[in-house]
């Protein structure tokens, strides 16, 4: 387990450029980290009984301190260790009996295993941007100039992306949440995008034809949705409707390469694209290779089409998405995940076209009407956790119970970049939980392991204050504390190995704990 689910270092970009990073890998806790003691890989065969996730992970962990990898190559590690758990785990469902107890079971690892993968691809592409990002960037801002002539509406989308953090981590959350919706697609929509869609000048009814674009609207949705939209619009010519594939992307502003001018960074791993969709493989330079000139003009269109109401449901959400038009999208926001990408679209936009409107133009935008002045107004106050407090209390008694979940309280915590305040919960959990819980050694070794990756990273270190660190520790520990006395509680005679790796050093232990 532990050679097969740490990646080369080669598959990554350099680490240690960034000074943030070199200071974590030259700390002293990093250096006395790699000089601790290891327990043997044979403890661990020894223990496999005990767990194979739990073995797995603790394998993958030591093996990534024995080679002394960067925590962001152990963290990869991780989530492909528990993307190819998952994978087995299909293949096992596949092979049991529907009504028998052992699918029940295996369908519920299953779940767990998906949401468990799904958090640490968000946790990485997360680190992975704060742990590059450098403020030195800002002196990559230069005079202003005129939009159109030396810079085209793309090439300022991207400028204004690189330097304000804030707009980058929302579309690192948007691109995770599209990542996410991508299954789901793909069941929506399996066999109609490689040519067996029905086209609408082959329904006679008028009552068919009604029913055959609603079913379209909803499967181009489904992949809008998801970040394929290249997908959607084969999927639109394939159904009859190319003037619909060509305005799929109507609301790119024009730029001077194929890059889409809001999709720059990948922060996630590169492996996993569907089928080269949506990717970037063009060449700089080749202007007028993406978007419309007019898209001012669209998004204009579009907005005013979202709020048709002679257009079905996903219909206008196909031009609300174009328009950054925050209530249709909300029409079809059936989860949590769908309400957050819906909110974080627009609060993205919007921020954008505040900080594009500094810039002159050759081509000025037409003027806003009042309405759009106000949503805009409206976006720009928005903030992600005023949107997780009323998910958190929503009306709707499936988000709400999403929201409630520990899988999405993690989740929600390190989008917000609360993490002290993530492992006094984590801590709270470790203690209150039931060992009859099923999920009790799940949740314990997810709060262990990031736990060990957010330690080893810096992340609380160099961004939080020493109250904070401390109680970030304390929690840290009372965390280890309970996972080893949970091991070790299930009476299997090398459990206790664990604690050669997981116990803090004495320094960082609380001044009142046990040794």
């Amino acid at each position: 387990s532990s050679s097969s689910s740490i990646p080369s270092s080669s598959s990554l970009p350099s680490l240690t450029s960034t000074p943030s990073v070199r200071r974590v890998i030259n700390s002293p806790f990093s250096k006395s980290l790699a000089r601790s003691p290891l327990a043997p890989n044979p403890a661990f065969e020894k223990t496999a009984s005990l767990s194979p996730v739990n073995v797995a992970f603790c394998s993958s962990y030591a093996e990534g301190r024995r080679s002394s990898l960067h925590p962001l190559e152990m963290l990869r590690g991780y989530q492909t260790l528990c993307s190819d758990l998952h994978n087995k785990e299909e293949k096992k469902l596949g092979t049991l009996i529907p009504s028998s107890g052992e699918y029940t079971k295996s369908r519920t690892r299953l779940a767990s295993l998906r949401s468990e993968a799904k958090t640490w691809r968000l946790i990485y592409g997360l680190a992975n941007f704060r742990l590059h990002n450098d403020n030195n960037d800002m002196l990559l801002l230069n005079q202003p100039r005129t939009v159109g002539k030396d810079v085209s509406e793309g090439g300022l989308v991207r400028h204004i992306v690189k330097l304000h953090p804030e707009i980058r981590e929302l579309l690192i959350v948007k691109k995770w949440l599209e990542k996410s919706a991508q299954d789901v697609a793909r069941h929506i929509v399996t066999g109609t995008v490689e040519g067996e869609a029905e086209t609408l000048s082959s329904v006679s009814s008028q009552k068919g034809k009604s029913s055959a674009t609603y079913s379209l609207s909803k499967q181009l949705w489904a992949l809008v949705r998801a970040g394929l939209s290249q997908r959607a619009q084969l999927l639109a010519q394939n159904s009859g409707q190319s003037w619909r594939a060509a305005t799929l992307l109507g609301h790119l502003p024009r730029s001077d390469s194929q890059l889409d001018p809001y999709d720059e960074d990948d922060e996630f791993e590169q492996d996993d694209s569907e089928d080269g969709d949506n990717s970037n493989d063009g060449g700089e330079g080749e202007e007028d290779s993406l978007g419309n000139q007019n898209y001012h003009l669209f998004r204009k269109s579009a907005r005013h089409a979202s709020k048709n109401p002679s257009l079905d449901k996903f219909e206008r959400a196909l031009y609300a998405a174009q328009s950054a038009t925050l209530l249709p999208l909300l029409d079809v926001a059936n989860s949590w995940e769908d309400h957050v990408w819906s909110n974080v679209l627009v609060m993205a936009d919007a921020k954008i076209g505040d900080l594009s409107d500094g810039f002159p133009r050759l081509f000025p935008a037409p003027p806003a009407d009042e309405e759009e002045l106000h949503d805009r107004k409206s976006s720009l106050v928005m903030s992600l956790d005023g949107i997780f407090n009323s998910l958190a209390s929503s009306t709707q008694k499936l988000i709400r119970l999403e929201a409630e979940s520990p899988f999405v309280q993690i989740q929600t915590m390190f989008i917000l970049n609360k993490i002290p305040e993530l492992f006094t919960l984590m801590s709270k959990w470790s203690t209150s939980i039931a060992d009859s819980d099923p999920n009790k050694a799940t949740f314990l070794r997810i709060a262990v392991h990031l736990g060990l990756f957010v330690n080893e990273s810096g992340l609380v270190e160099d961004n939080y204050q020493e109250e904070e660190q401390k109680d970030f520790f304390s929690n840290l520990f009372t965390i280890f504390q309970n996972y080893i006395d949970y091991l070790i509680a299930l009476q299997k005679p090398k459990a206790h190995s664990y604690s050669n790796l997981f116990s803090p050093r004495k320094s960082q232990q609380p001044e009142d704990s046990p040794t």
